[in-house]
């Protein structure tokens, strides 16, 4: 089974060279919600997943891990 992985949000997105208020401003969601995600306070549903991983240039799949 795959969930959220902060870790791979804080990762792409520090690849990218974005702040999470420029990745807010590209995904349209707040950089409060995004520190949220990558501190693992939160887990984004799937449409913001889906906002964040196409700001990023990525697939959601890239923002999942596989667990047991």
């Amino acid at each position: 089974m795959k969930v959220f992985s902060p870790e791979n949000l804080k990762k792409a997105r520090s690849e990218a060279g974005l702040t999470q208020f420029e990745l807010g401003s590209k995904s349209g969601l707040a950089p409060d919600k995004i520190s949220k995600f990558e501190n693992g306070r939160a887990i984004p549903l799937l449409v913001s997943a889906a906002a964040l991983a196409e700001a990023l240039g990525l697939l959601v799949d890239d923002l999942l891990k596989e667990v047991d």
